[in-house]
Parts: structure tokens; sequence; C-alpha cells
């Protein structure tokens, strides 16, 4: 079965050198478009092997025509080519999702090599399974302890968690008046003993040194001595 080229090009010139470029020898069958519209409705309608887009379409110019079949889920996995001038080289930013680009004037092999090499790195990435990259932004609560584990479960994924050393939070049932649920009985709980008090032995005071107070020394008796005898003066008379 041969493969489908959809080329979109305002140059009549350009279509018909792509079609020539694409014989009966060469397993493609190519479809043209003249300009950005027409080219996303036959890509949805045709569901090309390959789309060939020059950069400066008319209307959608070929990187809106490349943004409008990546948002599309019909075309977002068809490849595409963009087709460049020497003055305006392949823009980066606005090709991002293009699977090659080639400049104009080009060798007809060149094309052909480079239309084999993307349909071919298109259909190893359709046998390859899809690939996940995960993104976790949260912080453990408070509560936990370092170390703890918590589960992760991305249902999309198939992927449901694994066992987890805490375990899982119950989910209260939404209230219902007709059917109150019993409370479970609380679990008694029983209180730590406490740890018992270790005697501390207190040191007992050193016995008090009898301080011995020195006795006063006995007075020594003073004498005092007796006046002497007055001794009478005897006064001659005259």
């Amino acid at each position: 079965m041969s493969k489908v080229v959809l080329v979109a090009d305002d140059s009549k010139t350009i279509r018909t050198a792509v079609e020539m470029a694409f014989g009966s020898n060469t397993g493609y069958e190519t479809i043209s478009a003249p300009d950005g519209s027409t080219a996303l409705k036959l890509a949805k309608d045709k569901k090309p092997d390959v789309v060939l887009a020059d950069h400066k379409l008319p209307g959608l110019d070929g990187y809106d025509l490349l943004a409008a079949m990546k948002q599309e889920t019909a075309t977002s996995g068809i490849p595409f080519i963009v087709l460049t001038s020497i003055q305006k080289p392949f823009d980066k930013v606005r090709g991002v999702g293009a699977d090659g680009n080639i400049s104009k004037p080009f060798l007809t092999q060149e094309l052909l090599d480079m239309i084999d090499k993307v349909i071919e790195s298109s259909a190893t990435k359709s046998t390859q399974p899809e690939e996940y990259e995960i993104f976790i932004d949260a912080e453990p609560p408070d509560s936990a302890e370092d170390g703890e584990e918590f589960d992760i479960e991305f249902p999309e994924m198939g992927f449901a968690g694994g066992h987890s050393e805490k375990p899982t939070t119950p989910v209260m049932p939404a209230f219902n008046p007709g059917a109150v649920a019993s409370p479970k009985p609380s679990v008694p709980v029983s209180p730590a003993s406490p740890k018992p008090s270790v005697p501390v032995s207190v040191a007992s005071p050193k016995p008090s040194v009898p301080v011995s107070v020195a006795s006063p020394k006995p007075s020594v008796p003073v004498s005092v001595a007796s006046p002497k005898p007055s001794v009478p003066v005897s006064v001659a008379s005259p």
C-alpha cells in the first residue's frame, strides 16, 4: 500500500517538483494544497503519512498549520516537515513539534531520505509504550516523622501505589439521616504507669563540732596601797 504525502505550498512549481520526486516507483502517493486551510482539511480527511508544508503559506502559514494539527487528536501523530528558504531559516520556537525541516532549493534524494526517516521514526514511536513523567510537589504533614512513607496512587496509569508503613486515613461516609451508624466502642487505653520514683538519699549534715569557749582568765586582785599615815607637824610657837 502506497504512503500518502500531503504537500502544502503556494508555489505550483514546488508542488509539481515534489509530485515528480515521488514517482510511481517510490511507493508514495502525493496530494497537494495551495494554502494552510485547505491543507488542514485534507489532513483531517485523508490522514496522510507525512505532511510537507511551506513556512509562508497564505492564511495559515506552515507553523500555524503545524500547531493546528498538533491540537487535533486525529492529526497530532502525523509527521510534519517544514519547507524553509535560505533567506528565512527554520524557526525553532514556532517549529516546536516538527519532525524535520528542509531548505529550498533541495535535492530530490535529500527530500526522499528525510521523508523515509520521519515516517520510520513515527512508526517506532507508536510501538513504544507511553512514558509518563511525574512531578510531585507536596510536603508531608507536620506530624510526619522522618523516613515515614506515604501511598501514592495514579489510577489513570494503572498504578495503585505500594504498601506504606503508615495506615491509610479512614474516610468518613456521607451522613445519612435514615441510617446512623452506631459508633464503634472505644478501645480502653491503659494509661502508662508512672515510673517509680527513685529514692534520693539526702546527705546527713555533718555533726557540729563543739566549740570550746575559753574561760575568761581569773581577775587578778589589785591591792590598793593604803595611804601613809599623816605625820603631825609641830608648829613652833612664837
